[in-house]
């Protein structure tokens, strides 16, 4: 569903009303390679799509689906980003909103914080990723 971003401010007034008013059913939102707003929900994309047009006339963007809201994502990172405070391999946590994830971060891939963040999110939109960490951030 397309509902058009006149300006900068349009999206930012946009993404603080659906915060606001779909807490549980917002999902994040993107710029496309295109330019184009890209807007997720967990659901009822349509209900979104009309209050958004009545609320925002003249914003332009594109709705798509989503398994996880962002209240859910920022839970989530919450979580791990206090693993980073208990284990020192855990170099980064972040939200993913074009894949509706977290990721996190990690300097070695096999290690034991590794597997016991694996089996803790493991049926959670958590990607762990082994994060390379240059001489000079040490």
């Amino acid at each position: 569903m397309m509902v058009i971003v006149e300006d900068e401010s349009d999206i930012t007034a946009l993404i603080g009303y659906l915060e606001e008013e779909a807490p549980d059913d917002y999902a994040g939102s993107y710029l496309a390679e295109d330019g184009q707003l890209v807007v997720l929900f967990t659901r009822a994309l349509d209900e979104h799509g009309a209050r958004l047009a009545q609320h925002f006339p003249g914003v332009r963007i594109e709705l798509r689906n989503a398994s996880y809201s962002l209240s859910k994502l920022r839970a989530l990172a919450r979580e791990l980003e206090a693993a980073m405070q208990r284990y020192q391999d855990v170099v980064a946590v972040g939200l993913d909103e074009r894949r509706n994830l977290v990721e996190v971060g990690i300097t070695d891939i096999a290690s034991s914080t590794a597997l016991s963040l694996r089996r803790r999110f493991a049926s959670e939109p958590v990607r762990i990723y082994e994060a390379r960490i240059s001489p000079a951030h040490q």
